[in-house]
């Protein structure tokens, strides 16, 4: 920040002006760049292990109704489904 403003500003030395404009744009691309790079790498993990806990809960959900006859009643399918799921 001292060769910022002794530099540039006060001896108005446009090279250290530019070349202090640069410093900051390439921290300004930097952090971007590192910004979008975490929301990305977030997104892919949050995006997979949703995947698998949904990939889970279908399977147990469908477990119970598939030994279950086409023709028994609705709320017996249900009330069967829900006893088998809600055991440990």
């Amino acid at each position: 920040m001292r060769y910022f403003i002794d530099d540039a500003l006060i001896a108005r030395s446009r090279d250290a002006l530019y070349f202090m404009l640069g410093v900051l744009a390439e921290g300004v691309a930097i952090s971007l760049t590192a910004g979008m790079l975490r929301d990305f790498l977030s997104a892919r993990v949050q995006s997979r292990s949703l995947s698998g806990l949904r990939q889970s809960m279908f399977e147990r959900l469908a477990a119970p109704l598939a030994g279950i006859s086409p023709r028994m009643p609705g709320p017996r399918i249900f009330s069967s489904a829900f006893r088998t799921i809600s055991r440990p």
